[in-house]
């Protein structure tokens, strides 16, 4: 196999091991790397994660036919402001591309026509130095457009090991595999960490399923050479059911959903028939006030021709204290 052949599948590799952690543990990636979009999240709803044909826009540019994002995270808000939705697209970069920072701002264009609220953060998982920004002039107008980003080379290891947070464990193998680059037992020594590290945290089982599954990535562990007590204590995670267990989360939240439209649904029914009855209600009334009204300015024209009182009431059916209060 070539050396190229073995870069591409890597990268293909690398990209499905940041796509799975960050679609199954969107919550935790939005709370780690964008926090004031975190603070401002309505708790009382899903956060949404997709990896769909639909959002992932073709560059013409691009020679190797990548394409962003690579994962979409709809964040449901409450502000100031009012309520809504965030589209936050998320593309994790590993090598520097003179085309990429263009790719990531028209996927923001193409995404805005839909949303009404987008931002964009990339993830740069290489020794390269990641750049948010791009800027682009053309005949007197020019573009300037800025993101989000998150670069593993640039972050402390011990800050990620003191960090609690499900996602700083990600980052952490992430960054000592970075450094292990080649070396298997730098990657053995990594590994080993971040089985201790999980292991320890009170953590869900899924979660640390996750977590030790892209650590499993990202070091390498079933290449030849890895202990074999490492490879098996991996493995254990591995046997976690993680596609059922979503799929049971996926349908108790669509429950959830589906129940939340049908009390809305008997919400509106209730206030229609309501109007209904209110108006059926007001019609009544308001023939009532009428009558009423009417018999007052027969009740006025009766006075008027020196009518008694007692004839007045027989005419009208008013009662006698209203026809003496007319005079």
């Amino acid at each position: 196999m070539s050396k190229d052949n073995v870069q591409a599948g890597r990268s293909k590799w690398r990209d499905r091991l940041w796509k799975d952690g960050l679609s199954k543990l969107a919550d935790d990636a939005v709370e780690f790397f964008m926090p004031g979009l975190a603070a401002d999240r309505d708790t009382g709803k899903p956060i949404m994660a997709i990896v769909g044909p639909e959002l992932q826009a073709p560059s013409s540019k691009s020679d190797k036919g990548m394409r962003v994002p690579d994962v979409f995270i709809s964040v449901p808000v409450t502000n100031k402001r009012g309520a809504g939705d965030v589209a936050l697209f998320v593309e994790q970069q590993h090598e520097r591309d003179r085309w990429f920072a263009k790719r990531v701002c028209d996927t923001y264009t193409f995404l805005r026509v839909r949303h009404e609220k987008v931002t964009a953060l990339v993830i740069f998982t290489g020794k390269a130095k990641g750049v948010g920004e791009y800027s682009e002039s053309f005949y007197g107008t020019s573009l300037d457009f800025r993101f989000n980003t998150y670069s593993v080379r640039d972050v402390e290891p011990d800050m990620l090991r003191a960090d609690g947070r499900v996602f700083a464990n990600i980052a952490l193998a992430a960054r000592l595999a970075l450094d292990a680059g080649a070396s298997l037992a730098r990657r053995e020594q990594g590994a080993r960490e971040l089985l201790d590290i999980v292991s320890g945290r009170n953590y869900s089982d899924r979660k640390k399923g996750l977590i030790l599954n892209f650590a499993s990535g990202v070091f390498r562990v079933d290449d030849a050479g890895i202990d074999a007590g490492l490879k098996e204590a991996y493995k254990v995670w591995k046997k976690i059911p993680m596609d059922e267990y979503i799929k049971r989360v996926e349908l108790e939240n669509a429950r959830e959903e589906g129940e939340e439209i049908g009390i809305a649904k008997g919400v509106a029914k209730g206030r229609a028939e309501g109007v209904a009855e209110g108006a059926a209600k007001g019609r009544a009334e308001g023939v009532a006030e009428g009558r009423a009204e009417g018999m007052l300015e027969v009740a006025r024209k009766l006075l008027s021709r020196n009518a008694t009182v007692d004839e007045i009431a027989e005419i009208t059916g008013m009662d006698k204290r209203q026809i003496l209060a007319l005079g």
